[in-house]
């Protein structure tokens, strides 16, 4: 009874999680742009129990309040050696770059504030999950990959009252790496190395 009662509790668990699934960004290819840029081109899972709905994320959605920050959206935090966004956009969305990241009112997201953060924001006609929708270019001058955060905000899309409420996801996603930096005793070593060089240079110069 008492295994039978722990599955039962596990599965709620399960089907709770996949009910606010929302937008899930993925990292899908990078590709050499050429001149020292890579862009890291990314793809959304919009899931069957979600849907994009503008309207319903700048109404009284969120927990009967007005959502703060309202749209529909997601954001991929602290983008290391950042250069841009690719200039062709999936239909219906925008993109938008600030230091600290439109992120969902409780979506407990670290974000330092001292790299960019992208925000896609989907403003079109409703489209319901489950879908995957392509498109979304970050620009970088690493090409490796490392861990990183995003969150979003879409819209309930079940067939009982959460219908047309408003859910909210963060997790983790594949970022640029961010290049090595000399550490500060290292950078101490190459500044004194070169000073010293400087110094032979000019006495050189000055027995001549």
């Amino acid at each position: 009874m008492l295994r039978r009662l722990l599955i039962l509790i596990a599965v709620s668990l399960i089907v709770t999680f996949s009910a606010t699934a929302d937008i899930v960004p993925f990292l899908d290819t990078v590709v050499d742009l050429g001149g020292g840029d890579f862009g890291f081109n990314y793809a959304i899972n919009v899931s069957g129990v979600e849907r994009l709905d503008p309207t319903a994320t700048n109404g009284l959605t969120c927990g009967g309040a007005a959502c703060n920050p309202a749209g529909t959206f997601f954001t991929i935090y602290d983008i290391p050696d950042f250069v841009g966004t690719g200039a062709v956009l999936p239909s219906g969305w925008g993109v938008s770059v600030q230091l600290t990241g439109l992120t969902p009112f409780n979506a407990g997201v670290p974000d330092g504030s001292l790299m960019e953060n992208v925000t896609f924001t989907y403003t079109g006609p409703v489209i319901n999950g489950p879908v995957d929708i392509s498109g979304f270019q970050i620009i970088s001058t690493s090409n490796a990959v490392a861990p990183g955060s995003y969150s979003s905000q879409a819209t309930n899309n079940t067939a009982d009252l959460l219908n047309g409420t408003t859910d909210f996801a963060f997790g983790s996603v594949s970022v640029p790496k961010a290049s090595a930096v000399p550490e500060p005793a290292s950078t101490a070593i190459l500044l004194s190395g070169g000073l010293i060089g400087l110094a032979l240079v000019r006495k050189r110069f000055t027995r001549q």
